[in-house]
């Protein structure tokens, strides 16, 4: 291992490790995944999900889908779009996502984004603030990365980076996606997440709905 651990608690942007240091945790943990217990399929027989408790007590979800998308256009988006796509494909399906922010390019592979998402009533909104962490691997054959770990801005040194997050209660989401082109041309897309959407909504229920969430056919 890395030394790095992903998980669902937030870092300070002085905090984060570096890329490699986190892609080799991401790889471990994507991994691990494959002995994960199997869960239900999802649009009709294309994505299987699992999940796994850790040591740790988190709980871990994971989906597996093939594609015919050439590797090529899925990376343009996965590794160079997925924010803004996650709002298009938001705001064409699902409504939830009201606002997605660039907080801070930290490198050409790293970024801090703010997410304000919102329910209707009684439900409060929802921001999650991450670092998007994204490596592609030339090697055959080619995979490509993509990890997002909860950001802390609260620290008085952020405070000009936290005026960019929405009101909201602060939930908290780890995820690692992997992509890998295989042999008959295709695209293999996997995917591990652990969150919380924190305030009154029972972690029970968000478990429950969350399989179904990330089986979700995300037009690329």
């Amino acid at each position: 291992m890395s030394g790095v651990t992903l998980d669902i608690t937030p870092r300070k942007p002085s905090e984060i490790p570096p890329d490699d240091a986190i892609i080799s945790a991401a790889k471990s943990l994507i991994s691990d995944s494959l002995s994960w217990k199997l869960g239900k399929v999802y649009q009709n027989g294309l994505v299987q999900t699992a999940h796994t408790v850790l040591p740790d007590g988190s709980s871990w979800h994971s989906r597996v889908s093939r594609h015919s998308l050439p590797f090529d256009r899925f990376w343009s988006v996965l590794g160079h779009e997925w924010m803004p796509a996650k709002k298009a494909f938001n705001d064409e399906a699902i409504h939830e996502i009201h606002k997605v922010t660039l907080v801070k390019t930290l490198s050409p592979t790293a970024s801090i984004w703010t997410i304000l998402y919102g329910f209707p009533p009684p439900m409060s909104p929802r921001v999650f603030t991450i670092l998007q962490v994204t490596h592609l691997d030339a090697s055959t054959p080619r995979t490509g990365w993509v990890v997002h770990l909860p950001i802390d801005l609260t620290d008085p040194a952020d405070e000009a980076l936290l005026s960019y997050e929405g009101r909201g209660i602060k939930g908290r989401y780890a995820c690692v996606e992997m992509i890998t082109e295989l042999p008959d041309g295709r695209t293999e897309w996997r995917l591990v997440t652990s969150s919380t959407p924190a305030g009154l909504i029972p972690k029970a229920l968000a478990e429950k709905t969350l399989p179904a969430r990330i089986a979700l056919p995300y037009r690329t």
